[in-house]
């Protein structure tokens, strides 16, 4: 039966708490999936009674029936007669709590002891002593593109420059990642475990969808765009601030002048048709060109002098090479280009010009 009343103390002395946590099953699962969904001002406490638990090995993985009767005896033989005084009761109280109520105290006091000690310890010590899981990082340079399979199954295209990090394994609550640049994420559905991506000051949460999520740190814009199922965007990395929920075709979009996130229509192929190696100009200036051609191939482009006319360019090339691309684009706008293995001139200035 399910107890409101519940608190981390009862928690840790609970068997089935204990067996969920370290021994999971189906029906141990779902009922504390219920429970939490009854009494969501608990989840807190629960969630600090999960890691005392896992990070302690007084707790067994599977404890006996036999030692938690054992311990009830224990506390039958220590109980007070009837007869003795309110005065000595009180005095004697503390000496009278379930072994393993007292056990379980004592381990709360010395985890957030050491989480004290730890603060004060530079952070990669404190990841290594606090025993906090292990984290993989995928990190992407320029010109280059990689998928991903997430422990869940989920599968990310990583952009280039970019930088994904996930944990070894999810917990059995919640899938969260940290995204610096741009990924597209096919995510597997798991109704009791939402997947989130935390991007810079943006969250993104969904439970079985697909969708893609540009914020690299040194661009203007950051854009959410949503292909399948739905997601919601917060406009605080913790959760905490405004929301907006998207739908198939929907965009969130994120300029560094603009205070809202606003909700707009996006094009696929000129979004998100990078994952399958379709590079896309749509009305394309020189500078923005210039930026995704060094992100797109790992090159330096140069400039020398400056066109005549701003630039607008459209235009998709699949799968193809750098020069092929150079070559249309010089063509198209008049300049000459010269490449050196990963670095490249544009020469704006015509022959007979100083």
């Amino acid at each position: 039966m399910i107890n409101k009343e519940m608190h981390i103390e009862d928690l840790l002395t609970d068997r089935n708490f204990i067996r969920w946590v370290k021994h999971p099953d189906e029906q141990l699962e779902l009922y504390w999936k219920h429970w939490m969904m009854a009494h969501p001002e608990r989840k807190p406490e629960l969630l600090l009674a999960k890691e005392i638990v896992l990070r302690s090995d007084f707790y067994q993985v599977n404890p006996p029936d036999k030692a938690f009767d054992e311990v009830l005896q224990r506390l039958v033989r220590t109980k007070k007669s009837d007869g003795q005084r309110n005065e000595i009761q009180r005095q004697t109280a503390l000496f009278n709590w379930h072994p393993l109520r007292m056990t379980a105290v004592l381990i709360c006091i010395a985890v957030f002891t050491g989480i004290l000690i730890m603060s004060q310890k530079k952070p990669s010590e404190e990841v290594q002593n606090l025993g906090i899981e292990e984290w993989i990082v995928k990190q992407n340079p320029r010109g280059q593109k990689t998928q991903i399979r997430l422990p869940d199954g989920t599968k990310v295209w990583l952009n280039s420059e970019s930088k994904l990090d996930y944990p070894t394994h999810f917990s059995s609550l919640s899938r969260e990642v940290n995204l610096t640049g741009e990924a597209f994420f096919e995510v597997v559905k798991d109704e009791n475990r939402p997947f989130t991506v935390h991007s810079g000051r943006f969250s993104t949460t969904a439970l079985g969808t697909s969708f893609n999520v540009s914020a690299y740190p040194e661009e203007e814009t950051t854009a959410i765009s949503l292909v399948s199922g739905k997601v919601v965007v917060y406009e605080r990395d913790d959760g905490s601030g405004k929301q907006m929920i998207l739908n198939p075709g929907e965009q969130a979009l994120h300029t560094r002048n603009n205070l809202k996130m606003e909700k707009v229509t996006f094009n696929y192929e000129s979004d998100i048709s990078w994952k399958d190696g379709i590079l896309v100009f749509n009305e394309a200036d020189m500078y923005e060109i210039v930026a995704k051609l060094e992100r797109w191939y790992g090159v330096d482009i140069q400039l020398i002098g400056k066109p005549d006319e701003e630039w607008r360019i459209n235009g998709t090339f699949k799968n193809q090479s750098l020069t092929r691309v150079l070559d249309r684009l010089s063509f198209i706008e008049d300049f000459t280009y010269k490449l050196d293995n990963k670095n490249i001139v544009f020469n704006f200035r015509k022959p007979n010009s100083n």
